[in-house]
């Protein structure tokens, strides 16, 4: 009687301990799956950041080819200024070129502006990817502490097993 009352006690137990492992695989499973997601996030922020970068790279050439026309430009005008006896010919070219300059210097500010904005944008994507590994350590953290709970109830299942033998 007092065997099976033992018997009765260790089934329970070894229920108890599958029950329990269960719920460990469970929720080591929900981590990995966490972690998992928290890696894509970030190399999907990092691909952002590279094609912010290659944007910025793009718009700050651009910028580079208009100051090259502005001062291309501005010897132009130079040229007319000492031109005087050709002003009346040159006058309308003047006036275009003065407004093409007008347009570009407003092009490069709006180009200035969106270079900000992608730094701004880069920086907020930096942040977000310190973030996501700063919670991606964490994940590594909880489930380091989830296997070590899981080997130290297999071996508590161990010990019960040769307490019971």
């Amino acid at each position: 009687s007092r065997i099976s009352e033992l018997k009765e006690t260790i089934g329970k137990i070894k229920e108890s301990q599958r029950e329990e492992k269960r719920k460990y695989e469970d929720l080591l499973e929900s981590e990995r799956n966490k972690r998992k997601d928290a890696e894509e996030k970030m190399k999907d922020a990092e691909k952002k950041v590279k094609d912010l970068e290659w944007e910025i790279s793009k718009k700050e050439k651009t910028i580079e080819e208009l100051k090259r026309r502005i001062s291309h430009l501005e010897d132009r005008k130079k040229e007319l200024e000492k031109v005087l006896t050709e002003y009346n010919i040159l006058k309308s070219d003047f006036n275009s070129l003065k407004e093409r300059y007008s347009s570009l210097e407003k092009r490069a500010k709006t180009l200035e502006e969106e270079i900000e904005k992608g730094r701004k944008e880069r920086e907020e994507l930096v942040e977000q990817i310190e973030k996501l590994k700063r919670e991606n350590s964490i994940l590594k953290e909880e489930i380091k502490q989830a296997e070590n709970e899981k080997i130290k109830l297999e071996a508590r299942i161990a010990e019960l097993e040769r307490e019971m033998r």
